[in-house]
């Protein structure tokens, strides 16, 4: 299949998002809802029918809160195909996202509580699961955490039924075991009753989400680098629950203890463990308000985008102020330069003859110079300005000729300073 392709004019699908154990997942607009979802498929020529089993098990798990909602299935000339709805990360990528790719106690707990549910849910209809991972447990969208009655929803959800197997009778019985199964599953999480090609039960799914609880919490299990099946069981043989649990709860001791000490034809006791774990939870101060690690991270990441978009526009409001501050200088230069030009050297050359004049003159009077009494010098209109104010009306004078001749297309104005 390929991007584009319609399935009943409603599906359009976008693009390959995973594979399960028998098909390929994509997600799809639906063109009517404008709404993502998954499309599982699988082709037709295909000798085993793993979808129609898939089918069959999603639409009985649709009262259960743990599984993904069913929304169609169908088929064309080439596929048969399941829609349902899309979920967010699985629990193996969000695991890998996360500091040392581990999970913190509360979020592990919390997960295995809802996990505990989803499995017994499952083994309610009759099947057992038989490839328990992380990434066939995915986390539903937080604005799909209630149906549209408002009834709250689980945030973890099963999926991947293709290797499910019936282990009731139509009577309700559990049907007798076989001999030789063979190998079913994942090697790194698959029980030890896998590897020895046993008939498996409740108890080896849940055998299987014991290891998923020791790899969450610690990052990885014993034997996580070993490739060779064979060895892995050697090493799962040899990793007694224990060492596993050393620096755990003692709650998790007694919940691989529970599990280990059943027969194939046992029925676990799952609210027994549920409780273990509530009380491990409890006792570490947890509560229900406790969020998960990635919506922590979330809030963490939103708080450092905030503080970022804070900074930068402290830094372009500096940076304007600045470049507001540099233009209106450059102006008042500019302006200066036109107002108040530099004196030249003939400028300052001709003031200082004419001051040398001056002070020559006003020394020769010295001598006979008479007081002028009040009247007598209104009558005259005052007495002659200082020296200060004769230079800086010289020089006021000199510098309106020289703006006049040295920018002639600008309007020669009268002087209106109280020397002038």
């Amino acid at each position: 299949m390929f991007s584009g392709t319609p399935l009943k004019q409603r599906w359009t699908l976008l693009y390959k998002i995973g594979r399960g154990g028998f098909g390929e997942i994509y997600s799809a607009l639906d063109l009517e809802t404008k709404e993502h979802v998954a499309v599982k498929m699988e082709r037709i020529d295909r000798h085993k029918r793993a979808l129609v089993l898939e089918n069959s098990i999603i639409r009985r798990l649709q009262e259960s809160k743990h599984t993904t909602k069913f929304i169609s299935s169908g088929r064309n000339t080439e596929y048969k195909y399941i829609v349902m709805e899309l979920l967010g990360s699985n629990l193996w990528n969000l695991k890998k996202n996360q500091p040392n790719s581990r999970f913190t106690l509360a979020t592990t707990i919390k997960l295995s509580v809802e996990m505990i549910s989803a499995i017994e849910d499952l083994h309610k209809i009759g099947y057992i699961h038989r490839d328990i991972k992380p990434g066939n447990f995915g986390i539903r969208n937080s604005r799909r955490s209630k149906t549209e009655e408002g009834i709250s929803q689980s945030y973890c959800c099963i999926f991947d039924f293709g290797l499910c197997h019936k282990y009731l009778d139509s009577d309700g019985k559990v049907k007798p075991a076989r001999e030789k199964a063979g190998f079913r599953g994942t090697a790194r999480y698959a029980s030890i009753n896998s590897h020895e090609g046993m008939e498996l039960g409740r108890r080896d799914d849940l055998l299987s989400l014991f290891y998923m609880i020791i790899e969450m919490l610690n990052g990885e299990l014993p034997w996580h680098r070993i490739k060779n099946q064979e060895k892995i069981y050697h090493s799962k043989k040899n990793n007694t629950n224990k060492e596993m649990c050393k620096d755990l709860p003692e709650e998790f001791t007694l919940f691989f203890e529970h599990i280990n000490g059943l027969k194939f034809e046992d029925e676990p006791n799952y609210k027994y463990l549920r409780k273990l774990l509530t009380e491990s939870y409890i006792k570490l101060g947890f509560d229900e308000n406790t969020k998960y690690d990635w919506e922590i991270n979330q809030e963490v990441k939103s708080q450092k985008r905030k503080s970022q978009k804070l900074k930068l526009k402290k830094k372009n409001s500096r940076d304007s102020k600045q470049i507001i501050s540099s233009n209106f200088l450059e102006d008042i230069d500019k302006k200066n330069e036109i107002i108040l030009p530099s004196l030249s050297d003939n400028n300052i050359q001709q003031i200082n003859e004419k001051q040398l004049e001056e002070a020559d003159e006003t020394e020769a009077s010295s001598s006979t110079m008479e007081v002028v009494d009040s009247s007598q010098e209104e009558a005259d209109g005052g007495m002659e300005s200082n020296e200060f104010d004769k230079i800086f009306k010289m020089i006021n004078e000199d510098n309106n000729s020289q703006s006049v001749s040295t920018h002639s297309g600008m309007k020669k104005t009268s002087c209106k300073c109280i020397i002038c």
